[in-house]
């Protein structure tokens, strides 16, 4: 076994999608999140307002966001927040602890904040640096038309709450790959993930 294999990093990129209410980030926190705070690793949430889901969850101030991301003795889950989203990944990019016991988790909550229909570079930036950098990224929408395309092809995990996505549309913006292993089933997949409380699909 790899040391990231047990170190449970993934190097994943995560599309979490759902309306409002569906419970995506309870879910985070409670199924995906967990496993990361008792293996020790970093665990970054970020959005662009003082969200009330995460008022039980340690905040650091956007002053504080860079020495966070440096030090290694600081683990387990904080949550920043700040209306420039585009300052915070510059951060991210340019501090986070790629290696070793800093590299872990980033959760961009509320998609939509985070590009204007076409992902900026340094968005573009952290979805292709997981392997190199050694952290897994989840991000959370309400609509998969809330995500671009561009960062649709670099998906290797899928997990779908109920939408009111027009699913034979949004089958198209899939990656290749997923649409290759699931051939002609996929669309009846993603249809059927609506009857239920969420479907976990992944691509890679």
């Amino acid at each position: 076994m790899s040391e990231k294999k047990e170190q449970g990093i993934d190097n994943f990129n995560t599309v979490i999608v759902g309306e409002q209410g569906m419970g995506k980030t309870y879910f985070s926190l409670n199924k995906i999140v967990l496993p990361y705070i008792n293996l020790e690793r970093k665990i970054l949430i970020l959005h662009h307002k003082n969200h009330p889901d995460y008022k039980h969850i340690q905040k650091i101030k956007i002053t504080q966001l860079a020495a966070w991301c440096r030090r290694k003795d600081l683990l387990g889950p904080a949550f920043c927040y700040y209306d420039d989203t585009d300052v915070m990944l510059e951060i991210i990019l340019r501090d986070f602890d790629q290696m070793g016991t800093n590299s872990g988790l980033i959760i961009l909550d509320d998609f939509t904040s985070w590009h204007t229909g076409k992902m900026s570079k340094n968005l573009k930036k952290l979805i292709i640096d997981p392997k190199q950098s050694n952290y897994d990224l989840i991000v959370q929408a309400h609509s998969m038309e809330d995500v671009p395309k561009g960062f649709l092809s670099k998906v290797q995990v899928l997990i779908l709450f109920k939408t009111k996505d027009n699913i034979e549309q949004q089958t198209l913006r899939l990656p290749n790959a997923f649409r290759k292993k699931y051939k002609t089933a996929a669309l009846n997949l993603l249809n059927n993930y609506q009857k239920e409380d969420y479907k976990f699909f992944i691509i890679k």
